[in-house]
């Protein structure tokens, strides 16, 4: 519940926005929808996360080059100039710098941003956005990683508040629509 698929389900959302305004609600996240989950920025920020999308902030900042974040369809250099490019090119001929990537944990927890990504002990990234997904009714989160454990399949523990959870390397987005 909680998420909007179908063009009878925008509908039907769109009545119950009407409503609550009617009734003298001011805000959109105090709307209840199908299934009587809230809306607001949680539900966009676990669709965003299962569409894969980089958030600033997150996965996106001043410190992370956007050569790092698997984006290169929105990186066009041919015939441009502009501030920052020769650091993106420097990034792009970069192999060592860390990369993004998908993971999904073994369990229901999620690891939230700042949690440490471990392989035989060595710390070798960092989670920038996690979340239990009730789409795919497991947890994901993106992180950065370094290249060496970056490929499909790779298994990492991540730390949780102290304790270790099992998680694998997988690509992004989480999840794809059926077309």
């Amino acid at each position: 519940g909680g998420f909007v698929y179908s063009d009878e389900e925008r509908d039907v959302m769109r009545r119950d926005v009407i409503l609550a305004q009617v009734a003298g609600s001011s805000k959109v996240c105090d709307v209840l929808v199908i299934g009587g989950g809230a809306t607001g920025l949680a539900a966009r920020d676990t669709l965003r996360l299962e569409a894969g999308m980089p958030l600033y902030g997150h996965e996106l900042s001043e410190d992370i080059n956007p050569a790092q974040t698997d984006l290169s369809f929105a990186i066009n250099l041919k015939n441009r100039e502009f501030i920052g490019k020769s650091a993106i090119l420097a990034a792009q001929k970069n192999t060592s710098l860390p990369i993004r990537v998908g993971l999904e944990l073994a369990d229901r927890r999620p690891a939230r941003e700042h949690s440490e990504i471990l392989v035989d002990g060595a710390k070798v990234g960092v989670v920038t956005s996690g979340t239990f997904s009730p789409t795919l009714e497991k947890s994901i989160s993106m992180a950065y990683v370094t290249p060496k454990v970056a490929a499909l399949g790779t298994e990492v523990m991540i730390d949780i508040r102290g304790k270790y959870h099992a998680a694998k390397i997988v690509s992004l987005p989480f999840f794809k629509r059926n077309t």
